[in-house]
């Protein structure tokens, strides 16, 4: 039997509830409701695949390999998508982003913005000029996946 996006959202809000111990039941549900697709721009998108060599010495200098998938229901499961895979940037693992959301006990009607961790990091160990072209970077990268009003 072949789940309809609506089931397959539903399967991973409880995927994402028990890999990420979520207790909010507002965030289970957002994550049952929102369409993921609407974030990662057309497809196909890029999913990195398991790649035995990194578990060994060998793996550590390879890039990551990435398997492309077009089917939206696809995209309902505990996996990154990567939104520029030559440049490593990808959405962020979702269950790891629920725990983290979670922790911050939110109110209903307050809000939570994620802009990724990475930006901090690069931004402090590539300040001045460095951190100036990664930002450039993330920029025309946003606009060209997103549009203009992306920035």
């Amino acid at each position: 039997m072949t789940a309809n996006l609506d089931e397959s959202r539903r399967f991973y809000a409880d995927e994402i509830r028990l890999v990420g111990n979520v207790r909010s039941r507002a965030l289970v549900e957002a994550f049952a409701r929102v369409p993921r697709e609407n974030f990662l721009g057309p497809p196909p998108w890029q999913i990195p695949i398991f790649d035995p060599r990194a578990m060994s010495g060998e793996g550590i200098d390879h890039k990551p390999r990435y398997s492309e998938i077009s089917d939206p229901r696809d995209l309902y499961h505990n996996i990154l998508v990567g939104l520029d895979p030559s440049k490593g940037l990808n959405n962020g693992q979702p269950s790891a982003l629920a725990y983290w959301i979670d922790a911050l006990e939110l109110k209903p009607g307050e809000r939570v913005y994620h802009l990724g961790l990475w930006s901090r990091i690069l931004h402090s160990n590539y300040g001045g000029s460095g951190g100036q072209r990664w930002k450039r970077d993330m920029q025309r990268s946003a606009r060209d996946t997103w549009g203009e009003g992306h920035r």
